[in-house]
């Protein structure tokens, strides 16, 4: 079992895989994010570096427009699952996700039909899920406040190799995004590990140049006017329903939450309005499923969102105790919604 292993003889292995290979492959997850895509970069980067290398980086989500400045950036091809020969590759690295279809689309039973669990390691911060159960001892997760530290703590620090300025930078998006500018629960050495990206180069004034796009703010003020509150279990949701999801493609487009048109409303709204500690927005994914997300204020003695979605039938749930995801078999999101009403107010 995994228990065997420590961090350090995974970590230790990981190194060794990537030693051996002839072809790697990164990928980087969704939600696509400022430490998803700099975790991706970084290791390709530190592969190249310390190992003379090359290791290509690909995302099977598209890449926001926000990102288009971002140091590097242009090493991350987008591309679907089709487009990769899998058997070309004898390492797979997958980095900053808790579940195969947020790394591999839909589709990664398909791709693992075809490789098995044999190339793929994973380097992740979120909480334990099926992928780090399969993959075992080829899983390097911790408890940390973003996986591009777990990168720099665990492969780049022990090489002995300099951070440029580009990548340090990138580390430091990754890093601030993730802690919510350090709103979110604090972990062990967070601040020093700031302070150590910028004395090595970090551009701390080009990551705080912090702008939202039209989109997302006319999707803000939409997404207020549908939210529904409950303050008796202090929780607020979003429900995109059939009605709601047509109103948003006429409004955005019919791949409208495939990009990062929520993420402005998730972290101004779903975790900081007063009185409401728990934040929930709901959609479906297919005709059968229905994804659901949540924040939550992070202090005080609140109650574990994942815990309840799996008390309310979710057929898998991680993330953060902050901020997460889950899946649900269903085809009536009004019904998931009251079961999770019911979950908080069981709890409560």
């Amino acid at each position: 079992m995994i228990k065997n292993y420590s961090t350090y003889d995974i970590a230790q292995h990981i190194t060794n895989r990537i030693r051996d290979a002839v072809n790697i492959l990164v990928v980087c997850s969704r939600p696509v994010d400022p430490d998803s895509l700099s975790s991706g970069i970084t290791m390709s980067w530190w592969i190249e570096k310390h190992f003379k290398q090359s290791a290509e980086v690909v995302i099977f989500h598209s890449i926001s427009e926000k990102f288009k400045d971002y140091p590097l950036i242009k090493q991350v091809k987008f591309k679907t699952i089709s487009e990769i020969n899998w058997k070309e590759y004898d390492l797979i690295i997958l980095v900053d996700s808790s579940a195969w279809d947020m790394l591999l689309t839909e589709k990664y039973e398909d791709v693992l039909s075809e490789t098995g669990f044999g190339p793929f390691v994973l380097i992740d911060h979120h909480l334990e899920d099926t992928i780090h159960k399969d993959l075992r001892h080829n899983a390097l997760r911790l408890d940390d406040v973003c996986t591009g530290r777990i990168i720099d703590d665990y492969f780049i620090k022990p090489s002995t190799e300099n951070l440029t300025e580009d990548i340090a930078t990138l580390l430091y998006y990754g890093l601030i995004d993730d802690a919510r500018y350090f709103r979110n629960e604090p972990y062990e050495g967070m601040y020093l590990y700031a302070e150590e990206l910028l004395k090595q180069g970090a551009r701390h004034n080009e990551v705080m140049n912090i702008i939202v796009d039209e989109a997302s703010m006319k999707f803000l003020a939409w997404a207020i006017n549908n939210t529904e509150f409950y303050p008796n279990i202090k929780t607020t949701f979003l429900i995109i329903d059939e009605k709601k999801d047509k109103e948003l493609s006429k409004l955005f487009g019919d791949k409208w939450n495939y990009g990062s048109l929520q993420k402005y409303y998730q972290e101004v709204f779903m975790r900081i309005t007063e009185g409401y500690t728990y934040g929930i927005m709901m959609e479906y994914k297919n005709s059968s499923e229905i994804v659901a997300g949540w924040r939550t204020r992070n202090f005080g003695q609140n109650l574990s969102i994942k815990d309840i979605f799996c008390d309310a039938g979710a057929k898998q749930a991680g993330g953060h105790f902050g901020a997460g995801g889950g899946l649900f078999k269903s085809t009536d999101i009004h019904d998931v919604k009251e079961k999770i009403i019911a979950a908080i107010d069981k709890s409560i």
